[in-house]
């Protein structure tokens, strides 16, 4: 059963001492409970469940038409949101991973619609096997792409959906839509849940999706979890990548200069971070500390 503590839900976004070039737009339309456009055979449900731990709250995602539909992160327990995708009768419900914004919904939308549940870890998979890299379904007559991205969680997936932008006007490639969960995010950056999720597997999980945006041929486009929606992926995972390496020298200087103690690390790499996100500064520290004695000890 999913843990619905509050500690199950760790602050989703890194602590920021500048602002983030990672802003996607924030759709005017996107508001809770009105289900939404996100762009052909894609649709986007915001949950009431907006905070410091889910930033305006967690966007469910319908993939397909009525009645054949896959929903992509039930998002919290609440009756109305759910009710809401379970009208829409799917047939498959998916989950990017463990955290109980995207999951506390997952027992109560099966119950109103009988779908299975799939994840990458079995502890959330409903009448149904977990998800494996590289494995292939199909909503309509789109395909849906699975993609292991640890680093945020252990079990944290990505969904590569092809068919959700339109064929460019020359008949070219379509790049399809990235469905990233919290891996990469609409709003500031990704905060890793450590010790389950690793700077090793997240700057590994960064790399991947790279290489993903340049072989595909046209712009992927993206839809986290949270935060806005519609970037390209191959810019902003450039400027995931860059903003990670930064942090991490910027680390190594606080180290450098005060030691390796995590609290002495945070004050110094974060002085001004706000109580309700002291947490997420203290994991973010621990896991690249983790990072950098497993780099110089390797």
């Amino acid at each position: 059963m999913p843990d619905t503590t509050p500690d199950a839900v760790p602050p989703v976004s890194e602590p920021q001492s500048e602002p983030s070039a990672a802003e996607l737009p924030l759709p005017a339309e996107l508001l809770p409970g009105v289900l939404s456009d996100a762009g052909p055979g894609l649709r986007v449900l915001l949950a009431p469940n907006p905070g410091p731990m889910s930033l305006r709250g967690t966007q469910s995602y319908v993939i397909g038409p009525d009645g054949s539909c896959v929903i992509v992160d039930p998002g919290p327990e609440d009756e109305a949101h759910l009710a809401a995708l379970a009208a829409l009768r799917p047939v498959l419900i998916l989950v990017t991973h463990r955290h109980a914004d995207h999951t506390a919904g997952i027992d109560r939308l099966r119950e109103l619609t009988g779908a299975p549940v799939r994840a990458a870890s079995p502890d959330f998979c409903r009448a149904a096997e977990p998800l494996l890299d590289g494995e292939v379904l199909t909503a309509g007559d789109r395909e849906i792409r699975v993609i292991a991205t640890p680093g945020h969680t252990s079990d944290s997936l990505c969904f590569h959906v092809r068919g959700v932008e339109a064929s460019s006007e020359d008949g070219g490639p379509d790049g399809g839509g990235l469905l990233s969960g919290d891996t990469i995010l609409g709003t500031g950056t990704t905060m890793l849940d450590h010790p389950d999720g690793t700077v090793a597997d997240y700057l590994a999980s960064l790399g991947k999706l790279a290489a993903l945006a340049e072989d595909a041929g046209a712009p992927v486009t993206l839809f986290p979890a949270h935060g806005g929606l519609g970037g390209d992926l191959g810019v902003v995972v450039r400027e995931y990548l860059e903003h990670r390496l930064s942090r991490l020298a910027e680390v190594r200087r606080a180290v450098a200069a005060v030691g390796d103690d995590v609290d002495a690390v945070t004050a110094a790499v974060y002085p001004d971070v706000p109580d309700g996100v002291r947490r997420a500064a203290r994991l973010s520290i621990e896991a690249q500390l983790r990072y950098l004695r497993e780099s110089r000890d390797g």
